[in-house]
């Protein structure tokens, strides 16, 4: 979301590779080459080409992990707050969805909560969320959690997809590069 840091971002692009293609396009190449078109502080780490017709990362994605800096806590209060929210049958807000009200049982998108550790103003939460059929924000979580938490900093760490079974996140830097047709999608992190 807006105002959030992301240490782990991912973006399906089709490319037409013109005179790469028949030079044998080479993924490696492409973080690069890409980061040097990006403003500063943004890199590229890692691409891998992915065969036309799969799943878009969009749909693949079912869970992302989160750390959220929280102001005016301790630890220990906000352990006691992560606890009451995993023993907790529902979790009911009301958010705006497409310029409506709707109400959503945020429960079951909770997948995992923990402190993992303590700011100088506060406590480091650590919340996996699932994001299908819709994702939860995570200052929507923190308001569902207890209104008073102030959400200082904000960092996405990872995001989870399933792949036979196995959870993985879309593309490791350093992976392995599939290969693929001339023109095909490429998957960059």
């Amino acid at each position: 979301p807006t105002g959030a840091e992301s240490l782990a971002e991912y973006l399906d692009v089709d490319l037409d590779l013109g005179d790469d293609a028949a030079d044998g396009f080479d993924p490696a190449t492409l973080p690069d080459r890409l980061t040097s078109c990006l403003p500063g502080g943004i890199t590229v780490v890692a691409a891998a080409i992915v065969d036309t017709g799969v799943m878009s990362l969009q749909q693949a994605v079912t869970s992302c992990t989160w750390h959220l800096e929280v102001g005016g806590t301790t630890g220990s209060q906000l352990a006691a707050v992560a606890a009451r929210a995993l023993a907790a049958d529902e979790i009911v807000i009301t958010r705006e969805r497409k310029s409506k009200q709707v109400t959503d049982d945020l429960r079951p998108y909770l997948l995992a909560l923990s402190v993992v550790g303590e700011s100088p103003d506060g406590a480091l939460l650590e919340a996996e969320v699932g994001t299908q059929p819709r994702s939860v924000r995570p200052s929507e979580l923190l308001a569902a959690l207890d209104p008073v938490l102030t959400e200082r900093r904000v960092t996405r760490i990872h995001q989870w997809m399933t792949l036979d079974g196995v959870r993985c996140e879309p593309l490791s830097p350093g992976g392995p590069v599939a290969s693929s047709s001339a023109h095909a999608e490429v998957r960059a992190s």
